[in-house]
């Protein structure tokens, strides 16, 4: 099995179509198939459907496709974190994480990994809230920041790049009545009390909540902070809004979490930098980012 093999297999699922592969890849269309042919062969079964129009993978293709993209993208990351090794990157890199998030979580490995290949480059890590981050963005204190897309990041002029989307769960406890509900209606939380640590919650509830539930009848109780919410929800029988990748709920009894089912409501974490600061560090780490399966 070779990488020129897998790579045409790829580009003729990608674009669904032997011609436009072979024009996407600059090989002829008699080799790429070929290839795609060698492979199958190789596998023992068909890896697409020809007969369908568009062209369609078959299930063992679906399987091997996904399989070998994530391949793929981890030998791209490893040859890119060769690279840096080699040339010795150093100098200094600020990231800022907002809040309330928990990206750090998302890209502790990515940093970790960056930090260990370029011991010259000095990698110090913050949390702020977005003021916070548009200030330091903005005189060049931080250089990259991880965040959900605020609007407030691209009106200050700074550029901002989905990257992954979130999961958002709505946040209760284990002993809730709520919580024996495998899903939720529209009128479910009718007399429930919400609490919000704005602005993390009140962005969450203005961009998908109110599309899913009826919130004419939900109290709306700001908080300091998502920790005061979690005591709320455990001693008020509450609800709070979080995302899947809050440790504090990981694994823990306490709490019952009703992930929202809609995906295309999901919010998005973006790295946000300053357009006009270039930094090699930090484009490294984005492209390590989008590397890893992450971006």
């Amino acid at each position: 099995m070779l990488l020129q093999q897998i790579e045409s297999f790829i580009a003729v699922a990608e674009a669904a179509n032997f011609t436009h592969a072979a024009q996407r890849t600059h090989i002829s269309q008699p080799t790429l198939s070929r290839q795609v042919k060698m492979l199958e062969d190789e596998l023992g079964c068909a890896l697409f459907q020809r007969s369908k129009r568009p062209l369609r993978l078959t299930e063992a293709g679906e399987i091997f496709y996904d399989g070998m993209k994530r391949v793929l993208g981890q030998m791209d990351y490893t040859r890119e974190m060769t690279r840096a090794a080699a040339q010795g990157r150093s100098g200094k890199l600020s990231i800022g994480f907002t809040t309330g998030i928990y990206a750090e979580y998302m890209f502790l490995d990515v940093i970790n990994d960056l930090k260990d290949t370029c011991r010259s480059l000095d990698v110090t890590c913050a949390k702020k809230d977005t003021e916070g981050l548009v200030k330091g963005l903005l005189d060049e204190s931080i250089d990259v920041a991880f965040s959900l897309d605020f609007p407030h990041f691209e009106q200050a002029g700074l550029r901002v790049t989905p990257l992954v989307e979130v999961p958002t769960v709505i946040v209760m406890s284990a002993d809730h009545p709520l919580a024996t509900k495998n899903t939720l209606g529209y009128d479910d939380l009718d007399g429930q009390t919400l609490y919000l640590n704005a602005p993390l919650q009140a962005y969450r509830l203005e961009t998908w909540m109110g599309q899913l539930f009826n919130l004419d009848r939900i109290g709306l109780v700001e908080v300091g902070s998502i920790d005061e919410a979690y005591m709320k929800v455990l001693s008020e029988e509450g609800l709070s809004i979080s995302n899947a990748f809050d440790p504090i709920l990981q694994n823990n009894l306490l709490y019952h979490c009703y992930q929202i089912p809609n995906e295309s409501l999901y919010p998005f974490v973006c790295a946000v930098g300053n357009p006009g600061k270039r930094n090699a560090a930090k484009e490294l780490l984005l492209e390590l980012v989008r590397r890893s399966n992450l971006g």
